[in-house]
């Protein structure tokens, strides 16, 4: 067994702003930046810091397979394709629940990251 499958993973379910102005912040450090595949999602492997995590070695999800929500992949792969992202970088991710323009009665999980 790999040490990848036994870290824990970071839940999204944590964050709970609700707007992007009070987005929450995420502190990234990370460790592995090239994505590996679990069996339900894509991640990195990543030192995290926010709310009760303080630099604890996480695996991120950027995709949950069973959603349709890739934004953070996509805005994830564009910037380590660009050589923007690296083992030992850090980075903030920033999210928020905004609605949903293809159903307003459903939130949807929106990111940025900083590089």
């Amino acid at each position: 067994m790999s040490e990848t499958s036994i870290l824990p993973f970071f839940h999204w379910g944590e964050c709970k702003a609700d707007s992007k102005i009070n987005a929450d912040r995420i502190d990234l450090e990370i460790v592995e930046a090239e994505p590996f595949d679990s069996t339900y999602s894509s991640n990195i492997k990543a030192k995290v810091t926010f709310d009760y995590h303080k630099d604890e070695l996480m695996n991120i999800p950027l995709w949950n397979y069973k959603s349709k929500n890739q934004a953070l992949l996509r805005q994830y792969m564009k910037q380590f394709e660009k050589g923007k992202i690296k083992d030992s970088d850090k980075i903030q991710i920033l999210t928020w629940l905004g609605t949903s323009s293809k159903n307003p009665e459903f939130k949807l999980r929106e990111w940025r990251i900083v590089v």
